[in-house]
Order: C-alpha cells, then structure tokens, then sequence
C-alpha cells in the first residue's frame, strides 16, 4: 500500500478510539481499576506494594503502570483514560500490521476495526481501564514478533524482546503467557523445515535461551526489589491468593459453568456473530496450515494457538468475570476478519457471483457490528443525548445489573463525597462492598491493608479494622445480604463502637462513637 494510505488507515484508527472512547470519561471509575488506584497512590506516597498495603492476588505491573500514570498525568481518573488511548492505539496498529503482512490490508482494517468497536464495549468492562486493556498491547506484540522473527529467520538474540513482552505480560497477570508459549512452540516447530537436524536444534535451544533471558531478567529484578525492602514473601502470597480466586467456579452472570467455557458463553449472549466468524476462521486457518509442511504455515498456526491460548486464560476461571473476555478481543477480531475475507474471496473466485464480493463484505461487517450495538448496552448513543439535552448522570451510566447486585455509579459517587466532608484525611475508613473504589474517590485509606472485604481475615484480625483512626464504616446492604457468612463478630464489634451516621440508599455508613 502506498504511504499516504497508510497515513489515512492510521489516522481513521487513531480518530476512531477518541471517538468510540469518548462516553468512557463520563463514567465514574469501576471497582478493580479503584482498587489498583488505591495502591497506586500509595505507592506514589512512598509505600511500596505488598508493605502496608496488599494486592491480594495480583503481582505488580498494573499497580506501579497506575503510578506512572499518575506521576505523568496527575491523580484522577480522567489521567488513566488518556493513558489508555496510546495502548488501545497499539494493539489495533499492530492487528492492522497482522492482518495486512499475513492476508491482505482489508482483512486488517477488518480486525483494527471490530477491536477498536468491541475492545469499547461496556457489556465487557470496555468502558473501564482494567489491566487485560493494557496487557492485549504487550501480548499481541509478542506474537507478532515471534511470528515474524521465526517467518524471517532472524537473528538468535532478537528474541530475548519476545520474552521481555512476555515478562511484561506475567507481571500484570500469571497467566498471560499468549506470547510465550506461542512462540516457544513455534521454535519447535521451525525446527523441521532444516535439513541438518543438528543445526535446526542448535538455533532453537539458542532462540529459547535468548527468550528465557528476556522472560527471567525483569522477573529477577522485580524479586530482587520486593527482596531488598523485605517484601518478597509478601509478594509470593499473591500466588496462593490467586490459585484460591482461580478455582472459583461461582459466576456472577451464569452460574457454575465448566473450566474454560466462561468466555464462549459471554461472548455468544453479547457478540454471537462474531464468534461464531471467529472460530469458524480459527479452525480454517489452522487446517490449512497443519501440520506445517512450509515456513509459510507458521502464522496460521501462531493465530490459531493464540485463539485457543487467549481463550483458556479467560475461562480458566470456571466462574469468570466480564472483563475477562477483554483479553479474547483482539484475536476475536483478527479471526473474525480473517473469516470474512475468507467468505468474500470465495464469492470473488465464482465468476458468476464475483460482482456480490464487497456487497457481501458490508453485509457481514454490517451486521457484526449491529450485532454488538443492539445486544451491548449503548453507551455512545446515551452520551450524545447526555451532551445535548438534560439527561441525568445516573440516566447516562446506568444501573449495571450484574445477577442480584446493582452497581449504580451514581451512588458510590454521593457515598465516596459524603464520607470525603465528614471526615479527615487522616481518618481511616472501612468499607464493606465489592465496590472499593469508594477508598480512592473519597481520599481515604482503610485501616488494614486489603481493601477487600473477603480476603481481610488473610493478614489481619477483625479487630484491627475497628482501631481509633477509622471513622467511618461503609456497608453496601446489597453486598452484606450474599456475605453476611465472611463477617463472624463483625456486628458485634459494630454495634459496641459505632452508631449509624446516615444512609444513602443502599449504603449505611456506621461513625465512630466519640468523634466529631
């Protein structure tokens, strides 16, 4: 394609996100991203990660990219948005590079295309700054350099940067290893298109040494850090935690479902055309490339192992969280693309019917994209009517029903503002809900150091949480009424040193006897 197109195709993709991104900055900040908000101030006030304050089942990666943030672009919600953009930006620039180096530019623009719109979508958490957002930029740059460093045989060493962007990923999540073991595999796999075996295994031990050094160093140096300020042991905690909330099978959208089904049923209720192209195409460009007979066959089968990788890693989960489907997105829209392009040059190849091609391209994107703005709730047309007439703030976000609990954004806004008045910010604050992100938007810390009401029995006593400097006690009845069981002695303790302040809606908030 000739430069200046490129510079259109680019230009289409950066406007689009600032477009399609647009009502995500008048939603106030979700639960996880206020979670990892929390710690990131902390950790900008000098209190590193897993001392004072624990992640529970997270490593560090999204918590210290928060404090970046942060330190860059100030503290506020609005500075994560923007942050965002560049990483959203990225992933589509490289499905377009995909798409156009491995199929054909339009299969790219396809991709770029469906990522962009799906990757916004609130039904999936698209509208939040959940760490999968960031981690699909690293995880598909991964794979597509593995991919082209083994299509082009490239030297040993520039591998060790696939394994950089491997550790990246891990370090946001344990889990995200797409571009490991896509690549890990693959260097196997080269090695049969060698004559001299001998030779052929030589440079694929040396192509997995140069990507474990790349994987290892700045896990090292990440050990090597939390050792030195005496937090190493605290920080492996993270890995029992995580192996306890990944056995959890309880879904709040489903019900029990089985390992690894999670993501297939999300996204067939919200994006069943989609899917449906999608794995249709994943299972197309894997049976024509395998097995491998040529090094041209290494793409279909990187794109079809990370379709079935990025797919397990979001339903290991048996019972998942919407968000998690995030991470699918952009080798759904590859997939999808592919299989469009696919259908449409079947209908080129008939003589008969070659002047329906494009028609039918349309049609089938048309309709994708129909597909996710009817079934999605629509929060780009709710903008536009909340920028040009007097639509409230709780009419353009909603109640997002998620099973028995309602989140009203609205609400944890009036609650996080009444505790910020009423008290100093010296005080400590408890709060009993899911949604935690009423420390970080009120300014307040919790008295011990997980924000989550079900882990707090993991490193500290109740007691703890009722010391003197903690004024207030937020309690979410609608979350109390499901969890009442993970609170022993926890009303009794109420009831000696509080009495109740005020409700807001759903939320009582219980003051400390004695304080003004």
């Amino acid at each position: 394609m000739a430069k200046k197109q490129d510079w259109i195709i680019v230009l289409f993709i950066a406007l689009l996100i600032v477009i399609v991104r647009l009502p995500s900055f008048n939603y106030l900040m979700d639960r996880d991203s206020g979670a990892v908000a929390y710690h990131a101030r902390q950790i900008n006030q000098g209190q590193p990660l897993y001392g004072s304050h624990h992640p529970i089942h997270h490593l560090p990666g999204i918590y210290y990219t928060f404090a970046l943030v942060f330190k860059v672009l100030g503290d506020n919600q609005d500075a994560l948005k923007i942050f965002l953009l560049p990483w959203i930006f990225g992933c589509a620039l490289l499905l377009f590079l995909m798409g156009r180096h491995f199929i054909n530019a339009q299969t790219g623009i396809v991709a770029a295309l469906f990522y962009i719109l799906l990757s916004s979508q609130s039904s999936y958490n698209g509208h939040t700054t959940e760490m999968e957002q960031f981690a699909n930029l690293p995880i598909t740059g991964g794979v597509f350099l593995g991919i082209i460093f083994i299509q082009e045989n490239r030297k040993n060493w520039l591998f060790f940067w696939v394994g950089i962007l491997g550790a990246i990923c891990i370090l946001y999540k344990a889990i995200f290893v797409a571009p490991i073991l896509v690549t890990g595999i693959l260097i196997i796999i080269a090695t049969q298109f060698e004559q001299n075996q001998k030779k052929a295994w030589g440079i694929a031990v040396r192509r997995l040494a140069w990507m474990g050094i790349g994987l290892i160093s700045p896990l090292i140096l990440v050990s090597l850090y939390f050792s030195n300020l005496g937090l190493l042991q605290r920080l492996l905690v993270a890995f029992d935690l995580g192996y306890t909330h990944t056995s959890s099978s309880n879904n709040i959208l489903f019900g029990q479902l089985p390992l690894f089904s999670f993501p297939f049923v999300l996204l067939g209720y919200y994006s069943s055309l989609l899917l449906i192209l999608a794995m249709l195409g994943a299972y197309r460009y894997l049976r024509q490339n395998f097995p491998a007979q040529e090094i041209n066959n290494i793409p279909g089968i990187a794109v079809g192992l990370w379709f079935m990788i990025s797919f397990a890693e979001a339903g290991i989960r048996g019972g998942g969280l919407i968000h998690y489907v995030l991470l699918t997105i952009p080798v759904l829209a590859f997939m999808g693309a592919y299989q469009i392009n696919v259908i449409c040059e079947s209908i080129f190849n008939n003589k008969k019917n070659k002047q329906y091609a494009k028609t039918i391209m349309g049609i089938l994107i048309f309709l994708v994209i129909l597909n996710f703005d009817l079934l999605n709730n629509d929060s780009f047309t709710r903008y536009v009517f909340y920028k040009a007439a007097p639509v409230s703030y709780t009419e353009l976000t909603g109640d997002h029903k998620i099973s028995d609990v309602q989140i009203s954004y609205s609400k944890i806004e009036a609650v996080s503002k009444y505790i910020q008045i009423h008290s100093q910010p010296t005080d400590f604050i408890y709060v009993i809900s899911d949604n935690v992100q009423v420390y970080y938007l009120s300014e307040r810390k919790s008295p011990i150091d997980s924000v989550w009401p079900f882990y707090f029995t993991h490193f500290t006593s109740l007691e703890e949480i009722f010391n003197q400097q903690t004024k207030y006690i937020a309690i979410d009845t609608v979350y109390t009424k499901d969890n009442s069981a993970n609170l022993p002695n926890f009303y009794k303790l109420l009831k000696e040193n509080y009495f109740l302040d005020t409700t807001i809606n759903t939320w009582e908030l219980y003051k400390r006897l004695n304080t003004h």
